[in-house]
């Protein structure tokens, strides 16, 4: 899902004040999480058992389970490590973009995987320099005729007011427009 829908997906469930909170989550026997930091935080009783089942590892989840997920936004966050007081926050889509980054690098750092942190590539205006280079980029492939625009159906979020991939939608997958 895009960090913008997720976001005014947070801002939708704030407003309605339908979000449970870790105290709620406590009392139905998850637990709350209120270390931060993200990473892999484990869900209560809607976290996946993972297995190793000979050469592969598989999960007690089945892929309808795991793809209705805790039900809000908010959850997804909690889920994910991040502490109750924080959760408001994200519903910038700004703040995404402050938050995740930095506990990616260290996950990939953990890993041991080398990548120059030097660059950003965030193609939104939180990155002028590099999102006028990518629509330079697209002027020029499309004025050279490498890029050309047709006509393909797609179906479209007028909640988040854009494109919604076929994988993005919690119900209707397979269902053409």
């Amino acid at each position: 899902m895009p960090i913008q829908a997720a976001a005014d997906n947070l801002r939708r469930e704030l407003a309605t004040s339908a979000t449970p909170t870790a105290a709620d989550s406590a009392a139905q026997g998850a637990p709350a999480h209120s270390s931060g930091g993200g990473g892999s935080g484990g869900g209560g009783n809607e976290s996946p058992v993972i297995k190793e089942v000979g050469a592969r590892v598989a999960g007690s989840k089945s892929k309808l389970q795991a793809k209705k997920g805790p039900g809000s936004q908010a959850q997804s966050l909690r889920d994910m490590g991040v502490p109750d007081e924080l959760v408001p926050r994200f519903a910038d889509p700004d703040y995404w973009l402050a938050y995740f980054p930095p506990i990616a690098m260290t996950d990939v750092k953990l890993f041991g995987g080398k990548v120059d942190w030097r660059r950003s590539f965030i193609t939104t205006d939180r990155s002028p320099l590099y999102d006028s280079f990518i629509r330079w980029q697209l002027r020029t492939l499309r004025r050279l005729g490498k890029v050309s625009f047709g006509k393909r159906y797609s179906v479209y979020s007028p909640l988040d007011r854009q494109l919604c991939a076929d994988h993005d939608r919690a119900v209707g997958e397979g269902v053409l427009p």
